[in-house]
Order: structure tokens, then C-alpha cells, then sequence
């Protein structure tokens, strides 16, 4: 499970400038794709994420499909926080 939440009051998430399920590289900031990824992640992160304070995503191939990786997938978001 990957909480996402801003940390200030009155924030809402506004923007997701990245999100992979699979095997992404980096830091936040300077995240990369990997070499195999689901591919519905981002629009799955926004679906679930934007307009809100805070957001629980599961880390499971029944939430992003399959990311056909040869070890276990990790989830990483990068989000961007606004005053609502």
C-alpha cells in the first residue's frame, strides 16, 4: 500500500508528474522508467489521486494489471500539492 498525501492544510493533489508500477529508478524529483512497467498506472494515479488531500493506492497487479517485471514491482508517484 502507498499513501500519497499533501502536507499542508487546505492542499489538494493537483498534479502527478509521474508515476510508474514496475521497476522505476531515481528519487523523487528524478524518477525514470524502468524496463517494465503497467501501463495504466498514470492515468490510474490521477483517476484516484488528483482533487484530493490524500489518496491510498494498493502496490498490486489487480490495481495496475500486470507489469510483466522478473522481480517483485514497486510502486513510486510523484505528486504536486496546491492550495484548494
Amino acid at each position: 500500500m502507498t499513501r500519497i498525501s499533501c502536507d499542508k492544510p487546505k492542499y489538494v493533489i493537483t498534479k502527478i508528474t509521474f508515476a510508474e508500477y514496475g521497476n522505476p529508478t531515481g528519487t523523487c524529483g528524478d524518477f525514470r522508467h524502468g524496463n517494465c512497467s503497467a501501463p495504466a498506472t498514470l492515468r490510474l494515479v490521477k483517476k484516484n489521486c488528483l482533487g484530493k488531500p490524500k489518496c491510498v493506492l494498493l502496490v498490486t497487479d489487480e490495481m495496475f494489471g500486470p507489469s510483466h517485471c522478473k522481480g517483485a514491482p514497486m510502486l513510486a508517484v510523484q505528486a504536486t500539492c496546491t492550495i484548494a
